[in-house]
């Protein structure tokens, strides 16, 4: 899954191109549905960002959002991509 780059996310904090990059690689390795959001159940297979979850999902629906994982860039960084 790869997203769009900023202009067409105009709510999305701007980030660097290698920033969306780490953060599509994430998202994509991990999303088992495919949805473009990470659960729970997915981020169980990643130590760094299960321990983050509850940082990162700051709306509280029990999903990351692209947004909420762009915005939450230095609790990933750590993990081995």
């Amino acid at each position: 899954m790869v997203f769009a780059d900023n202009e067409k996310m105009p709510d999305a904090p701007k980030v660097s191109p290698e920033k969306v990059a780490a953060v599509n690689h994430w998202i994509a390795r991990l999303d088992q549905d495919e949805d473009g959001k990470l659960t729970i159940k997915e981020a169980m297979a990643d130590p760094v960002l299960l321990a983050s979850f509850g940082k990162i999902d700051t709306n509280g629906d029990g999903q990351l959002s692209q947004a909420e994982m762009d915005k939450a860039q230095s609790f990933l960084q750590g993990s081995d991509s």
